[in-house]
């Protein structure tokens, strides 16, 4: 499996390509291991008040989008922290303040080891 940061849509975030990292591998296209810990850490401003955040990652899979289980659709507020302090800052989030979203998450054996995008 590869995840694809080219393909990530953020129209209200300036240069969002820059302000994503990957670990382990910290690059634009990388390979995530089955049965291992990948983690995404995304900084981001908000321009207005942020009430609540939901992650939305799916594969594109022959145009097919398959979301990944246990990640998408559940609450990304717990996984905010603020850049400047470091501690945890849930939902609602202030706008001028620079967050960073912060989720480790398992490669499922189940999950298809096929060249994809993820979004």
């Amino acid at each position: 499996m590869r995840l694809n940061l080219n393909g990530i849509v953020g129209q209200r975030f300036e240069d969002l390509k820059d302000n994503i990292q990957v670990i382990p591998c910290g690059k634009k296209t990388c390979k995530l291991v089955v049965n291992t810990n990948t983690t995404v850490i995304f900084k981001f401003t908000p321009t207005e008040e942020v009430k609540e955040l939901v992650n939305d990652v799916y594969a594109s899979i022959e145009g097919l989008p398959i979301p990944f289980i246990g990640v998408s659709g559940v609450s990304a507020c717990s996984n905010i922290i603020r850049v400047d302090t470091g501690e945890a800052a849930p939902c609602p989030l202030a706008p001028g303040v620079q967050y960073s979203y912060v989720n480790k998450f398992f490669i499922q054996p189940f999950y298809p080891t096929i060249s994809m995008r993820v979004h």
